[in-house]
């Protein structure tokens, strides 16, 4: 007889702020919301208390000793046996019929568990950013490899894997517009009156140089075009010293219009009280769920400001994280910026917005896709049952 519902262990490197953990978060409570009994298992990171919060079990990874184990001369990640029991015994105690991995170095450690327990295996491609040979160490284990774009599993075909695309999904109930931005404004010593443009990502590897040309076209915005102009930087990262040196060159600390922020988890309040968000991926669609005009770069490049015509080709890229024409440069974003910031009193800026809006809640609407991968997990766990039963 098969299964209608499946105990679930959802598994994260850490519980950091980042694009692939709120994904993992919003996922997690449609899921619950579904009827589905979901165990999630991560290091500590500052994220921790959100997941609590959702009510079913929580487990840290919290000894440093199980940080992922990375080999520099393979490059690749190995097995780590230290994080595998400690899985094993959360395995063995929840009852767990699936498991849907997130990261590359969590999924290797439970590919063992997964061949002996004979547990279905989930595994989501987030990136580019992976070595192609883990992921095929993975997908030789997984029931199932999720895309999150077309560009993904474009390079999962051309490296001879299979996926199933199921895009992020967007919780238009946390991410919608804050009528209240103008007190956040106030917060963060923004002038009610003043022009603000947001960035927002993990300040590392590309996206931080991103940040730094950010800096410099908002710079020279300000001088030239913008007096009024004020920039935020949402995030954190490797690179966030050499931005605060960028910030230093352009600034007087008694005048500061560029607020670097750090890592945050009031998205929808910082994305609502900005003019206007440049970013990718993850970003882009929760500021537009925001109703916000987006200018999409990412770590392929410069795909410039999204307009209802230009969606499928946002899509079709990831919003510049997987696939770009224009490679991002400081010109090229203080083209953009200027574009978006002369159409903050037109009509046009309405249009692009609630089309915006609209292309979210058509495309990316989380039931809609918590419920797809819902029906996924039934499948492989009914199927598994099938092929496994005398």
């Amino acid at each position: 007889m098969n299964r209608s519902s499946v105990r679930v262990l959802m598994l994260l490197n850490h519980f950091h702020v980042g694009g692939t953990e709120t994904y993992t978060l919003s996922l997690t409570r449609e899921l619950l919301r579904q009827g589905t009994k979901v165990v999630i298992a991560g290091q500590e990171g500052q994220m921790a208390p959100r997941f609590r919060h959702l009510g079913c079990p929580v487990y840290i990874l919290s000894d440093v000793r199980m940080a992922p184990l990375w080999n520099p001369w393979q490059k690749t990640w190995q097995y780590n046996p230290r994080e595998s029991r400690q899985l094993r015994n959360i395995i063995l105690r929840e009852n767990i019929d699936l498991i849907h991995a997130h990261e590359v170095s969590i999924a290797l450690s439970v590919k063992e568990i997964v061949h002996e327990k004979r547990i279905p295996l989930v595994f989501t491609v987030h990136g580019q950013y992976y070595n192609a040979s883990d992921i095929k160490r993975i997908a030789r284990t997984a029931s199932a490899v999720i895309s999150v774009s077309p560009p993904i599993q474009d390079w999962l075909k051309n490296n001879g894997m299979e996926s199933r695309l199921i895009p992020n999904g967007i919780d238009t109930r946390e991410f919608h517009f804050d009528a209240e931005s103008s007190e956040t404004r106030l917060h963060h010593q923004i002038p009610p009156d003043a022009v603000v443009v947001l960035y927002a990502a993990r300040l590392t590897w590309k996206k931080g140089q991103i940040a730094k040309q950010f800096v410099e076209a908002c710079g020279r915005l300000k001088k030239e075009s913008f007096p009024h102009l004020h920039a935020v930087i949402v995030g954190d990262g490797s690179q966030t010293s050499e931005i605060k040196k960028e910030i230093r060159k352009i600034q007087y600390p008694q005048s500061p219009f560029i607020h670097l922020l750090g890592s945050r988890e009031d998205m929808p309040r910082l994305y609502s009280m900005s003019d206007g968000v440049v970013g990718t991926g993850r970003v882009a669609l929760e500021a537009m769920a925001c109703r916000r005009p987006v200018i999409a770069a990412g770590c392929e490049g410069l795909l410039g400001l999204v307009t209802p015509e230009s969606h499928e080709e946002a899509w079709n890229g990831y919003f510049g994280d997987h696939r770009a024409e224009e490679p991002c440069t400081v010109q090229g974003l203080l083209r953009e910026m200027e574009k978006l910031l002369l159409i903050t009193r037109m009509k046009e800026r309405e249009r692009l917005t609630e089309q915006g809006y609209i292309f979210i809640c058509d495309r990316f609407h989380n039931p809609g896709v918590a419920d797809r991968i819902r029906k996924l997990y039934l499948q492989l766990v009914n199927a598994h049952v099938q092929k496994h039963t005398p």
